[in-house]
């Protein structure tokens, strides 16, 4: 099942909370491609980090559901092509 043309919404919500930083996308256009779908998943998970840094808790299980679910290498192609 796809959401609004990406693979599911929560890789749809990913690109448009990360995708409005002109400076981060910039530095995703320097790696190769698997290194910027690294790169975009570990800025997500940083900020899970820095928004639930209980790691047993309810909340907590339920973001780290949502991350794996995102498709970070369709972000990534997704910078080579804006």
């Amino acid at each position: 099942m796809t959401y609004n043309g990406y693979a599911n919404k929560q890789t749809w919500l990913v690109n448009l909370w990360l995708f409005n930083d002109e400076e981060f996308i910039q530095h995703l256009r320097t790696l190769e491609l698997y290194d910027a779908g690294q790169a975009l998943e570990a800025r997500v998970r940083e900020m899970a980090d820095n928004t639930v840094p209980d790691e047993s808790s309810l909340i907590r299980d339920l973001l780290t559901s949502a991350i794996q679910q995102i498709d970070f290498y369709e972000l990534a192609q997704l910078t080579r092509e804006e």
